[in-house]
């Protein structure tokens, strides 16, 4: 079984680091809430776990707060072509993880930072890069459901990248990606770690350095051995691939299988979850619109 559940110890170590309690937690969740109740356009009332993973992850700013939970259901009105097939019971999303291992690692880094591993496999046959970043979106999906960390600290080993993934990842892709991480999940990152990196993956790093900003490219990290990895990342919160003490990676993502299908009913729900736009009190302003056409400059990093 793999759980992304914490304890109240680490939930307080969590919202301490931001200066606050698990009471300023408690009321500012149920400010929240209440907010919720009164805009009749949105579909449902979000768990608690959900709505704490978005007040820390904006920093318990309450209009900041609410722009995220208002864009949470609206951008799946927005692009209905994406967001119709996230599914993970879609053999295109099925597609996905045969071409591609994400996992969340269930023991927190330091009892505050979330690692997740991005690694290609050795199979090219039938890449997608919309079902990549629907593997990244189910992600999410359940980590807003059971997770509760400071931040992110990503791991992407490159060993298996070829110029197949290179030449079918497209520049709008990892735009709309780094769109999506910032203003939806309020995603925040510690570091990145690059092990296995090789030239084939200079396109895919040139790629990314146009949509983010150089502060999180500064937090870039790269690795020509495990033994280097280790130095950054406790060897208890490593997969057994690096040396760690956790589980292997395939191990790991079975796991992640039987907690994708635990959340199958949640899945089916997000498919039908939609805002209904006549209830809506007033337009969004034109600073929260989605429009993807635009150059993306920005990946909360701090």
């Amino acid at each position: 079984m793999l759980s992304l559940k914490v304890n109240e110890t680490c939930k307080k170590k969590i919202v301490s680091e931001l200066g606050k309690t698990l009471k300023d937690l408690e009321e500012q969740t149920k400010i929240v809430k209440e907010w919720i109740k009164t805009q009749t356009h949105l579909p449902e009332i979000p768990s608690t776990n959900m709505i704490e993973f978005v007040v820390v992850n904006s920093k318990f700013k309450i209009e900041k707060i609410k722009q995220k939970v208002e864009l949470y259901y609206t951008i799946k009105n927005s692009y209905p072509d994406f967001y119709d097939n996230v599914n993970p019971k879609l053999q295109t999303v099925k597609e996905g993880m045969n071409n591609q291992l994400i996992v969340p690692i269930p023991k927190l880094i330091e009892d505050k930072y979330r690692l997740i591993v991005f690694k290609m496999k050795d199979n090219e046959e039938g890449f997608n890069d919309d079902a990549q970043l629907a593997l990244v979106v189910n992600l999410y999906e359940i980590r807003m459901q059971e997770d509760f960390s400071l931040s992110d600290i990503i791991l992407f080993d490159f060993e298996h990248v070829t110029m197949t993934h290179v030449y079918k990842t497209s520049f709008a892709m990892v735009r709309r990606a780094a769109y999506i991480l910032e203003k939806l999940y309020s995603n925040r990152i510690k570091a990145v770690h690059i092990i296995n990196y090789h030239p084939i993956c200079r396109l895919l790093y040139k790629m990314a350095s146009m949509v983010l900003k150089q502060k999180l490219l500064d937090r870039v990290k790269f690795h020509n051995s495990v033994e280097s990895l280790c130095q950054h990342i406790p060897k208890e919160s490593l997969p057994s691939d690096y040396g760690g003490d956790q589980k292997s990676l395939d191990e790991i993502e079975e796991l992640w299988k039987t907690k994708l299908v635990e959340y199958a009913d949640r899945f089916d729900e997000l498919d039908t979850l939609r805002v209904n736009d006549a209830l809506r009190p007033a337009p969004m302003k034109d600073n929260e619109t989605l429009n993807l056409q635009g150059t993306f400059r920005k990946l909360i990093v701090d």
